[in-house]
């Protein structure tokens, strides 16, 4: 059983598109940090493509959670299997960069590779 010690929760901003039009993907992640040192990542990603698939339901998603060892700035997410979800968390001063998605995380097109930004305060419990 692990203690929280401090939450952050980040969110990919909206991003505007070559077209000028808005993005409606989105990828989530909340982050614990444990009293153990380790940091607990939950996250939720979906993938929309265009007006058709979303009318249609067409929608994939994936999630994926997992508590990981925090290597200096960084935390390097890996499910438990070689063909499970993989990807690599930097920490910056109130965002995340997301790199290296294997895009086995979930549906087709769905990824968590991007920058994130801070949207609560960090809280402790």
């Amino acid at each position: 059983d692990y203690k929280v010690t401090g939450v952050q929760t980040c969110a990919l901003p909206i991003w505007v598109n070559k077209t000028g039009s808005f993005d409606r993907d989105i990828a989530v992640l909340d982050l614990w940090l444990l009293k153990n040192g380790k940091v607990r990542v939950l996250g939720y990603s979906s993938w929309v493509g265009d007006e058709a698939n979303e009318a249609s339901g067409n929608i994939n998603v994936g999630n994926d959670e997992a508590i990981v060892e925090l290597h200096g700035g960084k935390v390097f997410f890996q499910g438990e299997g070689d063909d499970d979800c993989r990807f690599t968390i930097t920490f910056g001063v109130n965002s995340l960069l997301v790199t290296e998605d294997n895009l086995k995380c979930g549906g087709l097109n769905v990824s968590f590779d991007g920058t994130y930004r801070k949207v609560g305060q960090a809280t402790s419990r």
